[in-house]
């Protein structure tokens, strides 16, 4: 999806979220951008996103998008809003800082060997990491693996999530 179409859904979306009391945590444009999901988050509550809440943004979204049809270019289009979930995705700097002290996993654009020869033998050629986010801040995020500490830079990464850990 064109990146004006995207800065605009932003442009609303944060207000939006904000006047219901939840946080935008992401959005994305699926099936050709013929669907956009929103995920939202609320900070600071046990209680997490309800679907009251998913509720209110949709509805207050679609009065929106239909006062402002030519947003979303195209015919008809589905609006899915949700939480993050518990695997929820890391992509903002924002989104490793609030996950901090959880098991994530990391996807990397080369073997973790090539970005830190220092590594155990056995991540030399691992691509894909689980281990425990230890810190966070605007450049890059340090993970605790084998009681080593790595840092990463975000640019290292194809993606990253939390993982459920029981």
């Amino acid at each position: 999806m064109a990146g004006k179409v995207v800065t605009k859904v932003e442009e609303i979306l944060i207000p939006l979220c904000e006047q219901h009391g939840v946080l935008l945590y992401d959005f994305v444009f699926e099936a050709g951008g013929r669907a956009l999901k929103i995920f939202i988050d609320k900070k600071d509550s046990e209680k997490g996103v309800q679907l009251e809440d998913c509720e209110k943004i949709s509805r207050a979204l679609s009065e929106v998008l239909d006062e402002n049809e030519d947003m979303i270019p195209g015919d008809d289009y589905t609006l899915e809003v949700s939480s993050p979930g518990i695997e929820r995705k890391l992509s903002k700097p924002w989104h490793f800082s609030g996950a901090l002290n959880s098991k994530i996993e990391i996807k990397l654009f080369e073997a973790a060997g090539k970005i830190f020869p220092e590594i155990d033998k056995k991540y030399m050629r691992a691509k894909t990491l689980q281990a425990k986010l230890i810190e966070a801040d605007e450049e890059s995020f340090s993970i605790e693996l084998n009681g080593n500490s790595f840092r990463f830079p975000y640019d290292k990464l194809v993606k990253a999530n939390v993982v459920f850990d029981f």
